[in-house]
């Protein structure tokens, strides 16, 4: 599964809300869901001042049963060959900052403000890039008046399960 950004693209998934509402499993107001199965992994991509913008989005006054999600990244391979590939370059920018759980109660589980989570299953491994002044940014997320049994406010994690795990920081970049 290749997914690639160039020339100045924007993907803007931002100021979504859920509010005043009552869900018994889990709850997303933002997920994307990125699955390769077939033997090639997965490459996300961006280039040459591209973004993607997840940001500003809230779930408020809310009751969960279930895992709370506001912001979701999943990338994910689960065949023997390929790898699990995020990367960012030339000015391009992944967005995440201002989400918020706000006055909810997650009664059973864990809540995730941000989650991002790259996971290579049977492949070569998994790894977050970034080259020539690129930027993750993951700053003024917060939970405020929620009761929670478990909580992150911004989750990143890199992770393969026999190959290797890489965060590559290049020219100017920053997370």
């Amino acid at each position: 599964l290749t997914v690639a950004l160039s020339n100045q693209s924007h993907v803007n998934i931002s100021c979504n809300r859920i509010s005043n509402s009552s869900v018994n499993s889990d709850l997303f107001a933002v997920y994307l869901y990125f699955l390769g199965s077939g033997g090639g992994g997965v490459d996300l991509s961006l280039h040459n001042r591209s973004i993607i913008d997840t940001s500003l989005n809230k779930v408020h006054n809310s009751n969960v049963g279930g895992r709370t999600y506001v912001v979701y990244w999943y990338l994910l391979s689960v065949a023997l060959s390929g790898q699990v590939r995020l990367r960012i370059s030339s000015d391009s920018l992944v967005a995440l900052s201002g989400n918020v759980l706000l006055n909810s109660s997650v009664k059973q589980f864990e809540a995730y403000v941000v989650y991002v989570y790259l996971y290579c299953q049977g492949g070569s491994g998994a790894s977050l890039l970034l080259h020539n002044c690129s930027s993750v940014v993951l700053s003024s997320n917060y939970i405020e008046g929620s009761t929670v049994q478990k909580a992150y406010v911004a989750y990143l994690s890199v992770e393969s399960n026999i190959g290797y795990s890489l965060v590559s920081l290049h020219g100017q970049s920053t997370v």
